[in-house]
C-alpha cells in the first residue's frame, strides 16, 4: 500500500528578529500513518518548527501539507483538512482502545 505524504519541509530555515538561528535548512518527509516523536533539548527548534507549520511562522524554505504548498490563501483550507483527519484517527483510536 502506497501512502502518500502528509508532510514534506524543504530547505527550511527560521531566524528570530534578535538573530538568533532556530531552524537551519531542515528537510523531512512524514508519510501518511506514520507516527513520529519531535524530541530535542531545550531550545532545539521543537516549538519553531510546529509553529511554521501551521502558519503562525513564515520561514524560509517549503512546506507542504497533503501535496498544498502552505500559504496565505490556502492556510485555512489546509487546517480544516488537517482538522478532519485528525477527528478520523481519533474515532479509530476510540475503537480500537
Amino acid at each position: 500500500m502506497d501512502f502518500q505524504k502528509a508532510i514534506q519541509i524543504k530547505n527550511l530555515s527560521y531566524t528570530y528578529p534578535d538573530g538568533n538561528i532556530a531552524l537551519n535548512d531542515i528537510n523531512l518527509e512524514i508519510f501518511e500513518n506514520e507516527c513520529i516523536a519531535l524530541i530535542g533539548s531545550n531550545g532545539s527548534g521543537k516549538t519553531t518548527l510546529i509553529l511554521n507549520l501551521n502558519g503562525i511562522f513564515r520561514g524560509k524554505g517549503s512546506i507542504k501539507i497533503f501535496n498544498k504548498e502552505l500559504s496565505d490563501k490556502n492556510l485555512k483550507e489546509i487546517r480544516k483538512d488537517i482538522r478532519k483527519k485528525v477527528k478520523g484517527v481519533k474515532k479509530v483510536l476510540k475503537r480500537r482502545f
